[in-house]
């Protein structure tokens, strides 16, 4: 029986002070799904006013604001007015996401959310501009920013006044699954009086170590992953899967049903490498996208019927869709069947040896694209198993991996994508990773519900 379903959840979880999600999926040997979940802690902000800025604030709020304006070429209003802002600090973790309660903008009012990195990541500064209509597109919550400062203004463009109340701070965190949160904190700063203050980084805090948990290895031997820079590939985040565009519509993507949780609300492209110990960052906020949610559509019955597909919102900064900066996404096969392919994805990564023990020794690759192609030219079989077509291939994959395009690497094959990696398996006794066939029905009925014609996205 096929069981397909549109999740339409737009909160994250119920809050509590500081909340632990689960750091694995349930494990079915012996093929093993590949996310690699982060850890988050959410901390709540208590019920306090928002402070008024003084006049020297204001100032240095409104020359970010119009810088920011400048180069992004934002169609906010040119004149407006700072209504409230709130300033914290985060020295630990690895990223920082602000989420919003109760917010009514209206057709003027805006956020501008401003993030200064620590010292030790060269105090970078990034911002973003969101609307209403951007805080429905993701979720109700920001970009991810890297931990450090993180100062939220509340701006009116002559309208009926805005309201927007900061309800938590998520922060990807280290650690497993035996250890607390007693080192995720956030503090309050007052809100700054200059640009100078500004853009000031925050004190250096003691680093807390990687945000992505364990994950089943299944490498088919030595890890012969490369890093790679496939554009039309992405990082799904917090849940830690990859997910791609497909066809031309610049917003449609695929990824494995198993990633479909409510953790799965932006995808990242131009990932940056991870810190020395394996603790990943975020991507630029104009290369972070949130997933709507309402539009996801899939399957999660183990291997051979694992897909999931969705679209993808504009980027509140640009106003462009992924397909505007990446350009086209894959084109894909269901009759093709080779037996050579390659897999693109953000597995986590500890070879060579990063720099923390305490985080499985994981190093400046985790979490980061990188793609293999296998050692030999027979290493990838076609199973057909009616409803639940699938590949088995010798491609190294890591937890992280899962949602990765399958790509047909014989001569001639175009560079389409076959399958969705989906089950790690080599070093069972099945020999060999797994993946969801582009073949599989239920999966072609649902795909072709969100494109005018076939021929959008499929070859054959």
């Amino acid at each position: 029986m096929c069981r397909m379903f549109v999740s339409t959840s737009k909160n994250f979880f119920s809050v509590a002070s500081v909340i632990a999600l689960p750091a694995l999926l349930a494990l079915s040997p012996p093929a093993h799904a590949q996310p690699a979940p982060a850890r988050i802690a959410e901390i709540l902000i208590p019920e306090v006013a928002e402070e008024v800025p003084s006049d020297n604030a204001k100032g240095a709020i409104l020359d970010v604001y119009q810088e920011s304006v400048n180069r992004h070429e934002w169609k906010g209003p040119r004149s407006t007015q700072v209504l409230s802002v709130q300033s914290f600090v985060v020295p630990e973790g690895t990223a920082v996401q602000v989420v919003f309660g109760e917010t009514s903008l209206g057709e003027d009012g805006s956020i501008l959310i401003s993030s200064v990195s620590s010292a030790k990541e060269n105090g970078r500064m990034q911002n973003q501009l969101m609307t209403q209509r951007d805080l429905e597109n993701y979720g109700g919550a920001t970009a991810y920013f890297p931990s450090g400062k993180i100062i939220i203004a509340l701006l009116s463009g002559g309208g009926g006044p805005p309201k927007a109340k900061v309800q938590s701070l998520r922060v990807l965190q280290s650690g497993d699954d035996n250890q607390q949160h007693a080192n995720i904190r956030a503090f309050r700063l007052p809100a700054p009086q200059s640009k100078e203050a500004f853009r000031s980084a925050p004190e250096e805090a003691a680093p807390t170590g990687e945000a992505l948990t364990a994950q089943p290895e299944t490498m088919c031997g030595p890890d012969n992953r490369i890093a790679s820079s496939d554009q039309r590939i992405g990082r799904l985040m917090p849940i830690g899967c990859t997910g791609w565009l497909v066809g031309s519509s610049g917003d449609l993507a695929l990824t494995a049903g198993h990633c479909d949780d409510v953790r799965m609300q932006i995808i990242e492209f131009q990932v940056p490498a991870s810190l020395p110990d394996g603790r990943t960052l975020p991507a630029d906020v104009e290369d972070q996208y949130p997933i709507l949610r309402q539009t996801i559509v899939s399957r999660n019955d183990g291997v051979g019927r694992d897909w999931a597909i969705f679209r993808i919102g504009p980027n509140s900064n640009t106003g462009l869709t992924p397909g505007n900066r990446q350009g086209s996404g894959f084109m894909l096969s269901r009759k093709q069947r080779p037996t050579k392919v390659r897999v693109t994805g953000f597995g986590v990564d500890d070879a060579p040896q990063g720099t923390d023990h305490l985080n499985l020794f994981r190093n400046v690759q985790n979490q980061t694209q990188q793609s293999e192609n296998g050692l030999d030219d027979a290493q990838a079989v076609f199973h057909d198993d009616g409803e639940n077509d699938s590949f088995r291939y010798k491609v190294d994959t890591r937890g992280g991996n899962s949602g990765s395009p399958v790509i047909n690497e014989e001569p001639g094959g175009g560079g389409t994508a076959i399958a969705i990696h989906t089950h790690g398996g080599c070093e069972s006794a099945i020999q060999g990773n797994q993946g969801t066939a582009l073949s599989n029905p239920d999966f072609i009925s649902a795909l072709l519900n969100f494109v005018p014609l076939a021929s959008d996205v499929f070859v054959d």
